[in-house]
């Protein structure tokens, strides 16, 4: 926050005001918008992309914005912060995304007031190959919409998190499973420096029965009396429910297994999130994901 700069600046020997640090950042935002935008156009290009988000704070503004037709996302601001307006809430969960090139070494950040799937509608409205997430419904909404333009691909970290998070209560079936589930891991470690069909090849030639192996006992008798409430049901649920998307990886080699290469861009958020604890406005928000862009490429 800009109070904070300040004072890192005063050890310098130079007292700016807050106005002046603002009129700085907004300059460079302004300059740095067309090389952004050139990331942004690069989304459309490639064919394997990661993406993630995460929850940032967005003060309600006393007065609302209006309505701007030349952008596509403006009815949805205007629709969320009248409804904050109308409760009389001070703030609104607001999302911060990421999107990870996984051919070319670039980041792309992006803003908005809610989690709707408009915000990555809109940005990935040229994309067409496979996008890697997390099993979020708004992910399985877009590659619907998509008319096969999107191929959804889940992580596999996501899902033995949830597979061990039911370790206590259900060792032998975890013990299980999750023993399957480091062989693929092992299969991908041992692949780690392969091309992408080499990679493919090894995938077709061991990981496919790894695979099977634990479908069988997903679907097998052991797993037949889980009371439907139980956590290890709702994790068996979540394989059985995505198991087309977990497997999709073995059909590309540049597939990675999870998501975690991406999910650890969320970590910039974080840190960023710590000091300056909220977002004071939407363009605040648009300003932050343009330099967050050029920092985390960089």
């Amino acid at each position: 926050p800009y109070y904070r700069q300040q004072d890192v600046f005063a050890g310098c020997g130079w007292t700016p005001s807050r106005s002046t640090l603002l009129n700085i950042v907004s300059a460079s935002e302004f300059v740095l918008q067309p090389l952004v935008q050139y990331y942004r156009d690069l989304l459309g290009t490639i064919d394997v992309l990661g993406c993630d988000e995460t929850p940032v704070t967005l003060i309600v503004p006393p007065q609302l914005p209006e309505l701007d037709p030349r952008d596509p996302r403006s009815a949805r601001v205007l629709e969320v912060l009248t409804k904050a307006q109308a409760e009389g809430r001070p703030s609104v969960e607001g999302r911060m995304w990421a999107y990870q090139s996984l051919e070319l070494p670039f980041n792309v950040f992006d803003f908005t007031v809610s989690r709707h799937r408009d915000g990555p509608d809109w940005m990935l409205r040229e994309f067409s190959g496979f996008l890697l997430g997390d099993c979020w419904s708004g992910f399985q909404k877009i590659e619907l919409r998509s008319d096969a333009r999107i191929q959804r691909a889940a992580c596999w970290a996501h899902a033995r998190r949830k597979l061990h998070e039911c370790r206590v209560n259900h060792p032998r079936h975890t013990t299980v499973l999750l023993a399957l589930v480091r062989q693929l891991y092992d299969v991908e470690g041992r692949a780690k420096l392969y091309s992408a069909s080499e990679r493919l090849e090894l995938r077709q030639r061991e990981s496919l029965r790894i695979l099977k192996q634990i479908r069988e006992y997903v679907d097998g008798p052991p797993l037949e009396r889980l009371l439907p409430k139980s956590d290890l049901a709702e994790a068996i649920g979540y394989l059985r429910n995505n198991w087309d998307a977990l497997l999709l990886y073995t059909s590309d080699g540049r597939l990675p297994i999870d998501n975690n290469e991406t999910e650890q861009l969320m970590k910039e958020v974080a840190t960023g999130r710590k000091n300056w604890l909220f977002i004071g406005s939407v363009e605040a928000g648009y300003r932050a994901s343009i330099l967050m862009t050029i920092v985390s490429t960089a």
